[in-house]
């Protein structure tokens, strides 16, 4: 009974160390979710009104160790109300689904329900203005759509 007093402990300590490490590296499998709405401050927009496809896809870093990252990229694109947005990607490993919109009179066109199906795949025309998020509902990696009034 006596070895017990110093088993337990040293076992704690052991659940410990992969928290932490999960912790200080991010953890396996995690996800980026610093592509923001312009008004964040994050990220700038990219601007693709005179684009005739605008398009959006999926980037990878590579974690090593403790997973991948992920970001749409780019994380925010502005177009003009009538453009429609192209995703490329591979949405048999990450979906696709609207999250919120600054105008809630606005036609949405991106996916209501996660969408995980062919690429490259095109959503619109978005025809009012607004801001429009979508995320990768896998992962939580988000992006926006700002159209212009």
């Amino acid at each position: 009974m006596k070895h017990l007093k110093f088993v337990v402990p040293a076992l704690a300590a052991l659940a410990v160390v992969p928290v932490l490490a999960a912790l200080a590296f991010g953890g396996c499998g995690t996800s980026s979710s610093n592509n923001n709405p312009p008004d964040s401050g994050v990220s700038a927009c990219t601007d693709m009104t005179g684009s005739a496809t605008p398009t959006v896809g999926i980037n990878t870093t590579n974690g090593g160790v403790y997973g991948n990252t992920y970001s749409f990229s780019p994380g925010c694109v502005q177009i003009n109300p009538g453009q429609s947005v192209t995703f490329t990607g591979n949405y048999n490993l990450h979906t696709l689904e609207r999250t919120t919109q600054t105008v809630a009179t606005a036609t949405n066109p991106l996916p209501a329900t996660p969408y995980s199906g062919p690429s490259p795949v095109t959503f619109g025309p978005f025809p009012d203005s607004g801001s429009f998020g979508f995320v990768c509902t896998i992962h939580h990696f988000t992006g926006t759509v700002v159209v212009n009034p």
